[in-house]
């Protein structure tokens, strides 16, 4: 990708080979016997990692905190005292005067990479000194900058703090075992795959650097650098500094999770599923958005069938309802879709049971992946916050008990009332309410890695399941997360 890259964007042919960062390293820059050390420098850079991964989620769960407080002083502390705290800072520790103010990481990078003694300007006081310093600074700002609302990298830093621990780590092996003729810009080159590898745990930060620096000699050290380090952080809680900014952030995030090879989407469906008939009533209408208020209802063609014909938004069916009150003079419209509390409820009303069954569950339409408002949330309240069991003779949830809920529903109304609103409607009729077929359902034979996949991908938090078209339920992140194995760092 790279190659192609430069071809692109030059008319000269030759740039396609030219390596961004170029390496002059021997055909055989590394014995076997080496294998062993890339392999424990990997580990090492493996634990280094996790230290500052740890420091990284203190500082960004500080900040969040700090973000969303009350006090005027803290809001101002964290938008303007602390940016500017860092950036002077990270001023003062990268931007040295004298004859360095000129030099860049990627000079740096090129020593460290070379295969010759370091300049006599990184052993002033001790070549170990100087690159101990080099990769801490590193290591201690990009915490600090990356948690900032301002567009920062991690490539860069974590390459260069791992090129220095890499170097330190060479020039240690060079001295203590002279008959290895070790090169200490090959651990260089391995300790910046390592860390940045750990920092992201993505392999590819292994592939990248071979593709900038063109040291294809170097494919097995890298790589068994990089697999070592990834293989210690990931015996610790601490996550990628990917996913720990959006865990810290709030934003959507589905977990990387472990399922058994031979679970598929039947062992966590959700049976109890709210969904409405194509010919129903009104009173079923009115009992679906009270269960459901802000989601999309699935509609089935009878319930003999099954069949899934679609969904219908929420909006659609409130202003369904609105125009069959209007058209048959009844009243008590808000009080009956739940937008307005009615005077003086019964202990025993349909609203009363839902309002203390559901207190828990805030009712803003936002978030997903468990957010507020998601799927997720709100199928927790209507199983009474327990998971049920599944199966026949399984006790249903209360909320969920179609008979129950109506005969409240009914009970609140008139004789007059009740029977025009359980009449047989058809909800397509005068054209209010769209059936939107549905872009994707699974069976129930579908495996939970597939599923997985699909949840993260699509940025879902539930999807039907159907067999031959009948609608079967729903699988929720809830149920998903519950069926799998994964390390929780909070």
């Amino acid at each position: 990708m790279l190659r192609l890259t430069l071809v692109l964007t030059s008319s000269e042919a030759n740039l396609a080979t030219e390596a961004v960062l170029r390496t002059q390293f021997p055909p055989s820059p590394f014995s076997i016997w080496e294998i062993p050390l890339y392999i424990l420098l990997g580990a090492l850079l493996g634990l280094i990692c996790t230290v500052m991964m740890w420091f990284l989620r203190k500082v960004a769960e500080r900040r969040s905190a700090l973000r969303k407080a009350s006090q005027t002083w803290k809001k101002v502390l964290v938008t303007w005292i602390d940016p500017l705290v860092v950036s002077t800072l990270t001023a003062v520790l990268t931007f040295v005067p004298g004859e360095y103010a000129r030099h860049s990481s990627m000079d740096d990078l090129a020593i460290l990479f070379t295969g010759e003694e370091l300049p006599s300007g990184w052993q002033m006081v001790s070549k170990y000194y100087t690159l101990s310093i080099l990769s801490a600074v590193f290591i201690f700002l990009l915490p600090l900058c990356i948690t900032l609302k301002i567009p920062t990298g991690i490539w860069v830093p974590t390459f260069i703090a791992g090129a220095a621990l890499g170097r330190m780590f060479g020039e240690v092996v060079a001295s203590l075992f002279p008959s290895l003729n070790a090169i200490p810009g090959t651990y260089a080159l391995a300790g910046a795959a390592a860390f940045g590898s750990a920092a992201t745990r993505a392999v590819s930060v292994a592939v990248i650097t071979l593709e900038i620096t063109t040291a294809m000699s170097m494919t097995l050290p890298l790589f068994c650098a990089s697999l070592a380090a990834i293989a210690v952080s990931s015996l610790f809680k601490e996550k990628s500094v990917y996913d720990t900014l959006l865990v810290v952030s709030g934003m959507p995030f589905l977990p990387f999770i472990d399922f058994e090879p031979t679970m598929t989407a039947a062992d966590v469906v959700e049976p109890c599923l709210v969904y409405i008939h194509k010919r129903t009533t009104i009173a079923r209408i009115l009992l679906a958005l009270q269960r459901l208020p802000h989601h999309e209802i699935p509609v089935v063609q009878d319930e003999g069938s099954m069949i899934l014909l679609g969904v219908v938004s929420g909006s659609q069916l409130r202003r369904f309802v609105r125009n069959y009150y209007q058209a048959n003079n009844l009243g008590a419209v808000d009080e009956d879709l739940g937008e307005k509390p009615k005077k003086n409820p019964s202990l025993m009303s349909w609203m009363t049971v839902k309002e203390r069954l559901t207190h828990h569950t805030l009712t803003d339409n936002s978030g997903g992946f468990n957010g507020i408002g998601s799927i997720d949330v709100t199928y927790n309240a209507l199983s009474t916050q327990m998971p049920h069991l599944i199966g026949a003779g399984a006790p249903l949830p209360f909320l969920m008990d179609d008979s129950k809920m109506l005969g409240l529903l009914n009970d609140a109304w008139d004789a007059t009332k009740a029977e025009k609103l359980n009449r047989t409607v058809k909800i397509t009729e005068g054209r209010i309410c769209v059936i939107r077929p549905m872009a994707m359902t699974i069976s129930s034979n579908t495996p939970l890695d597939d599923l997985h996949m699909i949840f993260t991908m699509l940025r879902c938090d539930h999807c039907f399941v159907c067999d031959y078209g009948a609608l079967e339920g729903v699988v929720t992140t809830k149920g998903l997360l519950r069926s799998g194995k994964f390390t929780d760092s909070t």
